[in-house]
């Protein structure tokens, strides 16, 4: 689930997922990002209390509705509220789940767009570590590959860091599932 943002919370719309997803009893579920329109206290305080209604275990991503161009002032919340890290990793029966963030700080200021040295080194270990696994699963808020309103805007942005995310990604043969772009697309990348 994803782009559930709606002015200060999430929409009505996920208010009616996740009582259906009561009913499905899943182990867990992946908010893939945009919680809110803009990260406030009051925005994620109402998202987490519609998120509870789940009843379900849940995962999230960080999209660029949680972000701000001032990294302290979204990210010192995010700590506060969240409890973390912005990118993480688990197993789930003989599966692995990667949690990407494509937002880094540079000088103060949020930069989006990429994924930065530090987490692409983080990455690669988790990769190798999850290698025997019958899936690895790979979530990120911005896609690779856009296909709708964000081409060029996305992880695209920076072609060449994309291209090593993506060399990375397919040499464990991870499935990455993205939000960002408001619709359904499927792309398989060779």
């Amino acid at each position: 689930m994803g782009d559930s943002r709606d002015g200060k919370g999430p929409s009505s719309v996920l208010q009616k997922e996740m009582k259906e997803i009561n009913l499905l009893h899943p182990d867990f579920v992946v908010h893939i990002g945009d919680w809110v329109g803009y990260p406030s206290r009051e925005g994620w305080e109402n998202f987490l209390k519609v998120m509870e209604i789940g009843k379900v275990p849940y995962h999230l991503v960080v999209g660029n509705h949680e972000v701000s161009r001032n990294w302290k002032d979204w990210y010192t919340l995010y700590k506060e509220m969240i409890k973390k890290p912005l990118y993480y990793s688990f197993k789930y029966e003989n599966c692995s789940f990667i949690v990407l963030c494509c937002y880094s700080e540079k000088n103060g200021k949020t930069i989006g767009g990429k994924i930065d040295k530090k987490q692409l080194m983080w990455l690669e270990k988790q990769l190798k570590k999850a290698k025997n696994s019958d899936f690895i699963f790979v979530f990120v808020h911005e896609p690779l590959y856009p296909v709708g309103g964000h081409i060029g805007s996305s992880l695209d942005k920076y072609p060449e860091e994309r291209d090593k995310l993506a060399n990375l990604l397919r040499k464990y043969k991870a499935v990455v599932f993205c939000g960002h772009e408001h619709l359904y697309n499927k792309k398989v990348v060779n």
